[in-house]
């Protein structure tokens, strides 16, 4: 091989001066080739390449000097051995996640004699026609407001009621837990008893700490208020330390065990997907300074798989309510807000009694100097 890189530099050395050290140095230093040899993988045998190992072939001339760019002479195409359709069995796994929505379904506002002064339903992200409310924009997802304009007058003891709707949907590539569907592809192993599903084992609720539940009525979890028990869910390693200041700063947190259920990432709604609903209020006031504002999140915590490969699309327990950054296993509903009919003045009582007083005072201290300024004439 020596003797054949010696040629290749006696052909292109009339272009490039250069000694004979230098010559010998980059002989050594010049690439070996291999001769061409057929190769077959597995069940292929058909390769293509030039059957030829003279050095004439291996590299581009002109007028009988070799090519050189950038450096180096420039082969020939052609000397390439090419194997088609190989198959060395690698084979991704199925991607495998569920996915949490989280939606208002119905918002009430009761006044404090009972009566019902309005009533918002919201169905597939639009709200139902309903005076003194508004959604938008009209969605289901956190980056929508539903907004209520109620009268100061009568806001006082009147109570928010919310119902939610948690659904949980596998939507996961399919995936078998049998060794045909991996080596011979689709229409393989591909049994019924052997399709693996996705199970919401744990799902905690962020309430809101203005908001109230009633255990009796939602018979779905349980709440969760002591921090003995906050911590647990760091030290079970079922949420991320970053969440330690979350837990302090959260009120109460609900432990949802009810959307459990194994679910398929195939057939009808009832196999790949559950819901249930939560019900929640709170009782308001008169606004004084800024508006009553509600949000609701909640995140899957822990998944129970019936086998295959290891969760990737998300990581379970590191969601931090409100946040931005959002993965199919949390979700956010829209926000609630109440205010005082737009452009209402928020205490007039206040304000007449204050400008009431300085009138007064302004009055009396002109009698007074006017008295005053009689004595000294």
């Amino acid at each position: 091989m020596i003797n054949e890189n010696a040629k290749v530099i006696d052909n292109y050395e009339g272009q490039i001066k250069i000694n004979e050290t230098d010559k010998q140095d980059l002989i050594k230093k010049m690439d070996s080739t291999t001769p061409v040899f057929e190769v077959g993988i597995e069940y292929n045998k058909e390769t293509t390449c030039r059957d030829t190992n003279s050095p004439e072939y291996e590299y581009k001339t002109n007028n009988g000097v070799v090519v050189i760019e950038n450096g180096y002479a420039v082969k020939k195409p052609g000397r390439e051995n090419h194997l088609k359709s190989i198959d060395f069995g690698i084979v991704e796994r199925s991607k495998q996640a569920l996915e949490l929505n989280k939606v208002i379904k119905n918002a009430k506002i009761i006044l404090a004699n009972g009566n019902t002064l309005i009533n918002a339903k919201i169905v597939d992200g639009k709200l139902e026609p309903v005076n003194n409310a508004t959604l938008l924009p009209e969605s289901e997802g956190a980056n929508a407001q539903l907004k209520f304009e109620i009268d100061n007058e009568i806001l006082e003891g009147s109570e928010l009621r919310i119902e939610y709707g948690l659904e949980v949907k596998n939507i996961s590539e399919v995936e078998y837990l049998n060794e045909d569907f991996y080596r011979y592809g689709s229409g393989h192993g591909m049994n019924e008893n052997d399709l693996v599903t996705l199970n919401a084992n744990d799902v905690i609720d962020y309430l809101d700490n203005g908001i109230n539940i009633n255990e009796e009525e939602n018979q779905i979890g349980a709440i969760i208020q002591r921090e003995t028990e906050k911590q647990s869910l760091i030290t079970d390693g079922l949420l991320d330390e970053s969440l330690q200041q979350v837990l302090k700063d959260t009120v109460r947190i609900f432990d949802i065990k009810s959307l459990s259920k194994d679910l398929r990432p195939i057939g009808g709604d009832d196999k790949t997907k559950i819901s249930i609903p939560l019900i929640t209020s709170r009782i308001l006031a008169n606004i004084t300074t800024n508006e009553i504002n509600i949000a609701n999140s909640a995140e899957i915590i822990k998944v129970k798989k019936s086998g295959g490969a290891t969760i990737r699309v998300n990581v379970l327990g590191n969601y931090i309510p409100s946040s931005t950054n959002h993965e199919f296993d949390d979700s956010e509903a829209p926000n609630i807000v109440v205010l005082p009919p737009t452009g209402q003045n928020l205490n007039y009582t206040s304000m007449i009694l204050l400008a009431i007083s300085a009138l007064g005072l302004l009055g009396i201290g002109i009698i007074l100097i006017k008295k005053y300024l009689k004595k000294l004439h």
